[in-house]
């Protein structure tokens, strides 16, 4: 049974407390494991989504590319989040972003469709489905505000919160590229921080 593997561990801790038994055996059933090295795109630019998939361990990054060459990173999957392009996802279009591994990852995967036909059946699955979109709705609001309202020493400071021990993790440029700044301006925010 695939949720006594140790990879599907977290990812059956989060169904058990919404799913009965049975429905969490075929849910988990839905999720297949999936390597993705270092520097591999999960999901292009353009690209359809067709999995949502569950980080057991590794580091993702999302991210724009301007027209300019410049990257822009909107967010970070760490391990035990989830992974997906849900606008691209419901209005059937292609990503805006890439997302790329980071790390050498495993993740596991379950058809997209197959999981959101069920959760049109099963209202376990649908509250859960609605939670997760209600909780990454919350994330995308507060970047925004973040970048409304607070300077980049404060949303540096915010992101060591959000994502603790990432810093040691990702570049400096990913970091600088997620709080809209250079890589120069990171390195006085980070100085001034020491001293």
């Amino acid at each position: 049974m695939q949720k006594r593997i140790p990879s599907y561990e977290k990812l059956s801790a989060i169904f058990n407390e919404i799913l009965s038994t049975e429905e969490l055996d075929d849910v988990l059933n839905l999720f297949q494991p999936v390597d993705v090295k270092s520097g591999e795109l999960y999901l292009d630019v353009g690209e359809i989504p067709k999995y949502f998939s569950f980080v057991a361990s590794g580091l993702f990054r999302y991210y724009y590319i301007t027209k300019e060459g410049e990257e822009f990173t909107k967010h970070f999957s760490i391990e035990n989040t989830f992974m997906v392009s849900i606008s691209a996802f419901l209005q059937n279009r292609g990503s805006y972003f890439f997302i790329e591994a980071l790390e050498d990852s495993t993740i596991l995967s379950a058809d997209l469709k197959h999981l959101y036909s069920l959760s049109k059946t099963n209202m376990n699955i649908m509250n859960f489905m609605v939670k997760l979109f209600e909780t990454l709705f919350i994330l995308k609001e507060k970047r925004e505000a973040d970048f409304l309202l607070k300077d980049a020493r404060e949303r540096y400071e915010e992101f060591l919160l959000d994502y603790p021990g990432l810093e040691d993790r990702v570049m400096q440029y990913h970091i600088a590229s997620y709080l809209g700044i250079n890589p120069v301006s990171l390195s006085r925010i980070r100085k001034g921080l020491v001293s």
